[in-house]
């Protein structure tokens, strides 16, 4: 169950950790 558990919450973030990363790159470059 615990292996479930990690395994959803591993799909759910790591998407999110790398479309955060590309919106604060891309407005890194719109202030440039």
């Amino acid at each position: 169950m615990v292996g479930g558990w990690w395994a959803l919450r591993v799909q759910i973030v790591l998407p999110n950790a790398s479309l955060l990363q590309n919106n604060s790159a891309r407005s890194a470059g719109n202030r440039q």
